[in-house]
């Protein structure tokens, strides 16, 4: 899952599975993700962290579940 040039950093090369389900452990999947590593959403599905479609106003989108999911790649498993 190398996204090129930006995914450097001192993980780039590792692989991080998400599990959380509350904001802290997402967040710190976000900070290892700003530092290169790459990391995996694993998510339930209608899972209540994303929460209603955004409204999305150009490239920005509104809803604050979107913040700690940058930089993310993510699957719902069942």
């Amino acid at each position: 899952m190398n996204r090129g040039p930006a995914n450097r950093g001192p993980l780039a090369g590792y692989t991080v599975l998400e599990l959380a389900r509350l904001a802290p452990g997402q967040v710190a999947g976000m900070l290892l993700a700003d530092m290169g590593a790459d990391v995996l959403r694993i998510e339930e599905p209608q899972s209540s962290a994303r929460g209603p479609s955004p409204a999305v106003y150009g490239d920005i989108r509104s809803h604050p579940a979107y913040a700690p999911n940058r930089g993310k790649s993510s699957i719902v498993i069942d």
